[in-house]
This record gives structure tokens, C-alpha cells and sequence, in this order.
């Protein structure tokens, strides 16, 4: 006769911790990795059009600023010497108004080791950019403001911006961008109101700030006018905008 002893108790088995396998660790770490490669360059490429943006409207605001006060001193953009030199129409119109400005001179590029980009990544080879005698002052950001040699024979002045200074890409539409100052339209982007080298009439629309004009904001054209751009759509790098 088989006895059974009702005190006594039923161990339990203890668990077991269970580890992962190395296969399942390198399945994981080759997941994280390949939403890192699609997620970062994203992230990375929508911070550098934020602080594109961000850079590029300050500059547009501290000399839209400086204009205005300008006016007040020395009449409207209307009656202002376009025929002044770039270093004397800056220091007739402008520096006493743009706050913490550096001057930075005159610089010959031939020498300078400094390259510029048109949009399409061809190497500008002329144009008042390269020119030695644009005017340069530098912010306390370290932007720099470029005003260009007189013009022919219009009321307008070039004024090249590069919001990182000499540091690279050094390309249009990137970290290089074009504005003018005009008698009618103050301080404004190019390609937008008065123009002295396009013949389409005063105001540009986002078709042709994008089309197949020389300045155009496109991958095949020189990309004088994505300021112009950026500032027609609220302040923004849309997404066909041709970063």
C-alpha cells in the first residue's frame, strides 16, 4: 500500500532567466542602425535649413532697419549717389546704422584661396561677387555682407550675403544669397521688385523665382534669386526648394 505524506510541500521549479542570443542582439543593433541612416540625415538637413532661415531673416532684418533709419539722415533710396564706390556708398548710407558691424575691407581674390558655387556647383568664374572691390563688413554672427561696386548706370546696389562668412559650401542658395538696395524698393531680396537685369516686369512670382531665368532657384541655374524664394514663402525652405 502506497502512503502519501499530505505535509509534505511541492517545490517549485525556479525560473530561468532567459539572455539574448548574440544573433538577436545584432538583428537589433542592424534595426537601430538602419532607422538611424534613414531618420538622421533628415534631421540633420531640416536644422540646417532652420538655421539657414533664421540667419538669412536677421541679416534681412538688420538691413531692412538700416535702411530705414538711413532715410531719415540722408533722404529716401530714391535720392541716394548709386554712383559712389562700394566702401564710400557703405559709409555714406549704412554703417552708422548697422549695430556691431566689423569692417572687413577690401580682399583680392585672386589670392584669397576663396571659391564661389552658382546652384548648379559650377565655379564662378565672374560676376560682382569675385569682384576686389566689393565693400565687406562681418556681423557679430559672423555673416558677412558684400556691397558691390557701382552698377552701370542704375539706382540699385547689389549686396551679396554669405550668413557663415568664408567658410564652405561658399554656394548660392545654400550659405551665399542676393539682395539689392533700390530706390523704390529699399531693401529687398533679388529678384523681387525693382530689378535692373530682368525684363519680366517689377514683381517676380514663385513660378518664375523658380523657372529657367539665369537666377533662377534651380539645381540648373545660377540661384541668384532663392532669397528672393525663401522670403515669398513665408520665410521657409519648402520641400522643393533645391537644397
Amino acid at each position: 500500500m502506497i502512503m502519501f505524506n499530505l505535509k509534505s510541500k511541492i517545490i517549485p521549479t525556479p525560473p530561468y532567466n532567459k539572455a539574448f542570443t548574440l544573433a538577436e542582439v545584432l538583428i537589433t543593433l542592424v534595426i537601430i542602425g538602419v532607422i538611424a541612416a534613414i531618420t538622421v540625415p533628415t534631421l540633420i538637413i531640416k536644422h540646417q535649413k532652420e538655421e539657414t532661415v533664421t540667419r538669412l531673416k536677421k541679416i534681412y532684418t538688420t538691413m531692412s532697419q538700416a535702411v530705414k533709419l538711413s532715410e531719415i539722415d540722408n533722404g529716401l533710396t530714391d535720392n541716394w549717389d548709386y554712383n559712389l564706390s562700394a566702401e564710400d556708398f557703405y559709409n555714406t548710407y549704412l554703417k552708422k546704422y548697422i549695430i556691431n558691424a566689423k569692417d572687413f575691407g577690401f580682399i583680392d581674390m585672386n589670392t584669397s584661396g576663396v571659391t564661389y558655387k552658382k546652384l548648379n556647383n559650377e565655379e564662378m568664374t565672374s560676376g560682382y561677387i569675385l569682384f576686389g572691390n566689393n565693400y565687406r563688413i562681418v556681423l557679430n554672427d559672423g555673416s558677412m555682407i558684400m556691397i558691390s561696386p557701382k552698377q552701370s548706370d542704375v539706382k540699385s546696389r547689389l549686396i551679396f550675403v554669405d550668413i557663415n562668412g568664408f567658410n564652405k559650401p561658399n554656394k548660392f542658395g545654400r550659405d551665399v544669397f542676393l539682395f539689392q538696395i533700390s530706390s523704390k524698393y529699399k531693401f529687398s531680396p533679388f529678384g523681387l521688385g525693382e530689378e535692373a537685369f530682368r525684363s519680366f516686369g517689377n514683381v517676380a512670382n514663385r513660378n518664375v523665382l523658380l523657372g529657367n531665368e539665369q537666377e533662377a532657384c534651380k539645381t540648373t541655374r545660377y540661384g541668384g534669386w532663392c532669397a528672393a524664394l525663401i522670403m515669398t514663402d513665408g520665410w521657409q525652405i519648402k520641400d522643393d526648394y533645391p537644397w
